[in-house]
């Protein structure tokens, strides 16, 4: 094997290095998924962590409304707390964004699902619930992977 590399080397007249190609390869795999997909979903949640600190719930200005008259020592796990529960509206942010787009995905398909939610029994027409399926489908479509990895990614900051 290592004549027929020399022999190619020295038809290319190059040095062939299995080893540092591999490593260019995984790097460009790395880069291409960063460029398409992970600086996306970054980003994403940075606008939604903005928006979250910049338009706080009622619950949010009652704790920072507290602050000064809470002993100092206290501080911190109210920096804590604010930090948490911004994470908490950041998430269900995504979330609410990815369900509608859901929504979005299902109504192009909506006449085809109508005529399969309704039931036809001898006592009469049955239509079947739609936010009832529409939960627990939303339930079992295994999207705890997703609200995982955003979660890493909230608290890798």
């Amino acid at each position: 094997m290592d004549y027929l590399l020399k022999d190619i080397e020295s038809l290319l007249g190059t040095h062939i290095d299995f080893k540092e190609d591999i490593r260019q390869i995984r790097e460009s795999i790395i880069n291409l998924f960063k460029e398409k997909y992970f600086n996306k979903i970054q980003s994403l949640i940075e606008e939604n962590r903005i928006q979250a600190q910049e338009n706080p719930t009622k619950e949010m200005t009652l704790l920072k409304a507290l602050k000064p008259f809470m002993d100092s020592k206290n501080h911190q796990m109210l920096d804590e707390i604010e930090k948490f529960m911004n994470t908490i509206r950041v998430l269900e942010n995504v979330n609410q964004k990815l369900k509608s787009l859901h929504r979005q995905s299902n109504d192009d398909d909506s006449k085809e699902e109508k005529k399969e939610k309704i039931i036809v029994d001898q006592d009469g027409v049955y239509e079947i619930d739609e936010a009832c399926i529409n939960n627990i489908q939303r339930e079992s479509k295994g999207k705890e992977i997703l609200l995982l990895f955003l979660i890493i990614l909230l608290l890798k900051r």
